[in-house]
C-alpha cells in the first residue's frame, strides 16, 4: 500500500504489525527494525513527525542481532 502511496490505509496495518511484534516473542531483531524504519517513513508521509520520531528513538534502543555461533 505504501508503494502505491494510500499511507493512509497503510497506517493501521503497520500499527497492528508492531503491536503482534510487541505482543509475542520476537526472536528476529532485524524484522522489528525493517517495520520500525518503515512505519515511521510512513507516519513522516502522514505528517505526524512527534510519532514518527518515537519510532525512531525505540529504533536506536533495539538490540542487535546476535551473530550466529560456528557449529562445530
Amino acid at each position: 500500500l505504501t508503494a502505491q502511496k494510500k499511507n493512509a490505509e497503510a497506517q493501521p496495518l503497520y500499527s497492528r504489525a508492531l503491536a503482534v511484534l510487541d505482543a509475542g516473542k520476537n526472536d528476529d531483531p532485524e524484522f522489528l527494525k525493517v517495520i520500525l524504519t518503515e512505519y515511521s517513513s510512513l507516519l513522516r508521509d502522514l505528517k505526524r513527525p512527534v510519532d514518527a520520531a518515537k519510532l525512531d528513538q525505540r529504533l536506536k534502543q533495539t538490540p542487535k542481532q546476535a551473530p550466529v555461533a560456528a557449529k562445530q
